[in-house]
């Protein structure tokens, strides 16, 4: 015997009752781990910038160990000397950042977190400008939302330059929007 829930799934036996309720349960820890985090983000936006920027500094590291290893387990034919240089130089400055961080005290810690925002802010403003430039293409197809194109175009260049400008300022603004969107997510 079948009967509908209140979002319309359909619920054949006990099974998929108790299917429901670990997917609904798994989603509220969901929430609240998000609701938790942004919260920090929010309210110490020091400490979880800080424990973004070692984590991300330790992935850039580990991505560059990861492409050397990846060189040498591949077939002669398929390897590239980019491959290996691109993973010598990945590991080598995370490495040298993460040395710095560590070793260099408040300095090092700002100057990773500084680091990275720069890296953020040049990101954000090329693909602030490739998405301007894809504008001008939809525009001339008819695309209909090219508009919307534009004006995410315009304010990811924006945001760019003002993390550019300042990097630590724009990491720490970073870390509260994400913050605020984490908890506003969680609802």
């Amino acid at each position: 015997m079948s009967d509908y829930n209140e979002s319309l799934v359909i619920i054949n036996d006990e099974a998929d009752r108790e299917f429901l309720k670990k997917i609904k349960n798994t989603g509220t820890v969901a929430a609240i781990v998000m609701a938790a985090l942004g919260a920090l983000a929010v309210f110490a936006p020091a400490f979880t910038g800080l424990a973004a920027a070692y984590l991300f500094t330790g992935g850039f590291m580990a991505y560059g160990i990861y492409k050397i290893v990846m060189f040498f387990r591949m077939p002669k034919v398929l390897r590239s000397g980019y491959m290996l240089a691109d993973g010598m130089l990945s590991s080598f400055l995370g490495g040298m950042i993460l040395f710095d961080a560590i070793g260099g005290g408040p300095a090092g810690k700002a100057g990773m977190i500084a680091t990275l925002a720069f890296a953020a802010g040049f990101m954000s403003l090329f693909s602030g400008v490739t998405q301007t430039a894809d504008y001008f293409s939809l525009r001339k197809e008819g695309f209909p939302g090219a508009g919307f194109i534009l004006f995410g175009g315009i304010l990811r260049i924006l945001l760019g330059a003002l993390i550019i400008l300042d990097p630590l300022f724009g990491y720490f603004s970073i870390q509260i929007a994400l913050g605020t969107f984490l908890m506003i997510s969680a609802i």
